[in-house]
């Protein structure tokens, strides 16, 4: 079992990870949506792109953080509020990093869709 050093730096990781990818995503989108130039992988993203999609999938992520963290709450609630064992704080470590990982993809499939919509001049 990781230690909860370990688990604290891969949520860390993680959050900066897709940070870092979304700010790329957003760049070459920019990039080719301004004609600047072209870009097979992202012309493909933009092509297909669906906000719907991109919600259910922010919103899973959410809802799985939700529900980590909510039962480790009523565990802790059942305990009278006693101490977690280091497994436990993990799991709570990982309920947060999914939390804080669908809110970033939300509000990302948001920027994107608005980024799209504003370049291809179409508000519908």
């Amino acid at each position: 079992m990781l230690h909860t050093h370990f688990a604290l730096l891969g949520s860390a990781l993680a959050i900066l990870g897709l940070q870092v990818t979304m700010l790329g995503v957003f760049a070459k989108t920019v990039f080719v949506l301004d004609g600047v130039g072209r870009n097979a992988a992202i012309q493909r993203l933009i092509a297909g792109y669906r906000l719907e999609v991109a919600l259910l999938f922010g919103a899973a992520a959410v809802f799985a953080g939700l529900c980590i963290d909510g039962r480790i709450l009523w565990f802790w609630l059942r305990s009278n509020g006693g101490a977690l064992d280091e497994a436990i704080t993990n799991l709570a470590i990982m309920g947060g990093t999914l939390l804080a990982l669908g809110v970033e993809v939300i509000f990302s499939a948001f920027f994107l869709s608005i980024l799209k919509a504003s370049r291809e001049r179409r508000w519908a």
